[in-house]
């Protein structure tokens, strides 16, 4: 009987250390476990930190952005004041301010219409714009909007061609006109008329190199540069909506539809 109560007891205390194991096991588990769920909850609180800050970079590299754009729109107002105080309007027009009259460095005097002159700065300005839209191409794309979500469940960030982006349009027209020194006064064999025409060649044509080894300078061109500053100043939110819209027959909707400087479609001939 003995023998029998101490078996039973050993087995009673066998199965309290099993037990005891098992419960030592499932705090051990337990404690695992919220660990484990600890560790989420601070990798999921990282992540949420991380998307807040990238967010507010963003914020603040687009507030850096627009406050850029307005300084540069501001400078380039600035600019056109100064230049139109330096320049007196009899200088720069002539008496008569619908004609404009000056002596070139040859000491040969030339005058044209202010509206012909307006109508080829448009045009010359529209060719411009049109070969640089053409040599980004459509493939380089940048995004647009922002990364919030929509109502019916979208975002509002989409991927806009980089050449109608606000970017560069701000950065060409910032510095556009100074190609006005391409172009130079001569007649118009069917007209008969003084008109400006694009003489030196292209960047990607095989003759720049040779032309890039001279430079040459008139000063037949300020008058259009000046006019191409007025365009811009006057009209560069329609230049901006007329690209962002379409890039093809700028100036026909530029020129003729959006400013009226030409009153009719004609196209601008290059030399």
């Amino acid at each position: 009987m003995r023998g029998k109560e101490k078996g039973g007891e050993e087995e009673e205390e066998e199965k309290e250390e099993e037990e005891e194991e098992e419960e030592e096991e499932e705090g051990e588990r337990r404690r695992v476990g919220k660990r484990r769920r600890k560790k989420r909850r601070r990798r999921r609180r990282r992540r949420r930190r991380r998307r807040r800050r990238r967010r507010r970079r963003r914020r603040r590299r687009r507030r850096r952005r627009r406050r850029r754009r307005r300084r540069r729109r501001r400078r380039r107002r600035r600019r056109r004041r100064r230049r139109r105080r330096n320049t007196s309007s009899h200088e720069f027009y002539g008496r008569n301010k619908n004609v404009f009259e000056r002596m070139n460095s040859n000491g040969v005097t030339f005058s044209c219409s202010r509206i012909s002159l307006l109508t080829t700065a448009c045009r010359a300005l529209a060719d411009e714009l049109e070969y640089e839209i053409k040599k980004i191409g459509p493939r380089r794309t940048v995004n647009s909007g922002t990364f919030r979500i929509n109502p019916d469940g979208t975002r509002g960030k989409k991927k806009i061609p980089f050449a109608k982006s606000e970017t560069f349009l701000t950065d060409i027209l910032e510095n556009i006109c100074d190609r006005m020194n391409d172009y130079k006064l001569e007649d118009d064999p069917v007209t008969k008329k003084k008109i400006f025409k694009r003489y030196a060649p292209r960047k990607d044509e095989e003759i720049y190199p040779i032309y890039k080894q001279y430079f040459f300078y008139s000063d037949a061109y300020k008058p259009l540069k000046y006019a191409c500053e007025t365009i811009i100043e006057q009209y560069e939110d329609e230049i901006m909506s007329v690209i962002t819209r379409e890039s093809h027959s700028l100036a026909d909707k530029l020129c003729t539809e959006k400013s009226g400087l030409c009153q009719e479609a004609e196209m601008h001939s290059e030399l």
